[in-house]
């Protein structure tokens, strides 16, 4: 790989870490857990939520996009340093340890911004040619990265230029300010293309790619605004539940809706538990869903694409259905045993969201942005996790007696219109809750 150091501490000339997609073959859906290595087989390489594992083919193009790339080099080819090279050459290679292999202390020059260790050396390290000399140690049963800088084995006395140690089940960041085994206080094994990779025909990562010429600063990861987005969607999400509302009104060109809340419900999202997770739900109560409702976005359903849906409900059932396109299989996906009922509605908040296009992949495109945000519904079951208390106490009467829907389909059916969301009180006062694609709480 290409320099990541200079030779003085002050790294006045230095890179930015640019995170590329690169997908080879890669559909939509193929991220289902995340990267590992083949020695280290039960260690995810950081949490399927980490900033080197998420998708960005739907993130939204920077400003700057054009100088950036003209500054990598527009002619420039990616070079596979895959450590293939006999004499070591060029490639970072990286070693894998078990977890009972004997720990040594390392000598450090920048010992104030390294992470004292100590580190599970074997006897014969496997390190990076050149200047940057680069020691990667994986331990498979803690799964535990540990990155060296300028690594010297010395006979069993190592010494280094700077260390990092990485949970790998993790998504800590490095205190700002902090070099890492790289300048920009980033991992480096994470953003590395393996030979095993390219051969199984799948990069399911983003990969580092350097900038030179630029004053030494750590990067501001995106990993940083997934912070504060999940900070922002916890507070909203708090507003919501501490709201008394009974019931929401959905207005728009393409809808007028009524949804009825009902009692012991909450509002979830913004969690993680699915990727991507910008959306806002909650699971009504079915009985007193009235109104219309089209949806300017595709149903992707039994592999067929529903285009220009609409529904009628009256006392909570849907009582019309028409499609532009394949209507016979929405009517069809509508007759199975209580799909004729609201499971879930949902808010999307399109600052939190820049997923834009439709992808025929529900985890996506449930939680599309857009100008106006995202308002979309769900035929079908419920979630019981939107219920306040303990759901494991429940009987299906129970859950039935509070108008959660059971059903063996759930189907989300989305609209990126403008719509304004108005939340009915227990007081009966209203309030506004969304407008603009935004929460206005």
């Amino acid at each position: 790989m290409a320099q990541m150091h200079s030779s003085g501490r002050s790294r006045s000339v230095l890179l930015v870490a640019i995170l590329l997609a690169i997908v080879v073959a890669a559909p939509a859906a193929a991220v289902e857990r995340a990267p590992f290595l083949p020695g280290a087989p039960n260690c995810p390489m950081f949490p399927i939520s980490n900033v080197w594992n998420k998708r960005v083919d739907g993130l939204a193009v920077r400003a700057d996009s054009n100088t950036l790339l003209a500054s990598i080099g527009l002619n420039s080819y990616l070079h596979p340093d895959f450590s293939s090279y006999v004499g070591g050459g060029y490639g970072i290679p990286y070693n894998v340890v078990g977890g009972g292999r004997k720990k040594k202390y390392v000598t450090f020059t920048y010992a104030s911004e390294s992470d004292r260790g100590p580190y599970p050396i074997p006897r014969r390290p496997k390190i990076e040619g050149g200047s940057d000399r680069h020691m990667l140690i994986v331990d498979r049963d803690n799964c535990v990265l540990y990155e060296l800088y300028a690594a010297e084995w010395n006979d069993g006395d190592p010494q280094a230029g700077s260390g990092a140690i990485w949970d790998l089940g993790a998504n800590r960041l490095r205190p700002d300010g902090w070099t890492s085994a790289d300048a920009a206080g980033l991992p480096i094994l994470p953003g590395l293309v393996r030979w095993d990779e390219v051969r199984s025909g799948a990069i399911r990562h983003a990969k580092y790619k350097e900038r030179p010429g630029v004053r030494a600063r750590r990067i501001k990861t995106i990993e940083a605004d997934r912070r504060r987005q999940a900070r922002d969607l916890e507070k909203t999400r708090a507003k919501l539940n501490a709201l008394p509302a009974e019931k929401l009104h959905v207005v728009g060109p393409d809808a007028d809706l009524w949804v009825h809340l009902g009692k012991k419900r909450r509002w979830m999202g913004g969690s993680g538990r699915n990727i991507p997770s910008f959306e806002l739900f909650t699971s009504p109560d079915w009985r007193g869903t009235e109104g219309w409702v089209r949806f300017n976005q595709p149903l992707y359903r039994y592999g067929v694409l529903i285009e220009g849906g609409q529904l009628w409900f009256k006392n909570g059932h849907v009582v019309k259905a028409t499609a532009k396109k394949n209507e016979k299989v929405l009517r069809e996906m509508i007759a199975t045993k209580n799909a004729d009922r609201i499971g879930e509605y949902s808010l999307t908040d399109k600052r939190f969201s820049h997923i834009t296009k439709f992808m025929a992949e529900t985890l996506f495109d449930e939680n599309i942005g857009g100008p106006n945000g995202n308002t979309h519904l769900a035929l079908g079951n419920s979630y019981h996790d939107c219920f306040v208390d303990d759901p494991g106490e429940m009987s299906p009467e129970d859950w039935e007696n509070l108008g959660y829907n059971d059903s063996s389909v759930h189907t989300d059916i989305i609209s990126t219109a403008p719509r304004t969301v108005t939340a009915h009180l227990k007081n009966k006062k209203t309030k506004v809750i969304y407008k603009n694609g935004r929460f206005i709480l």
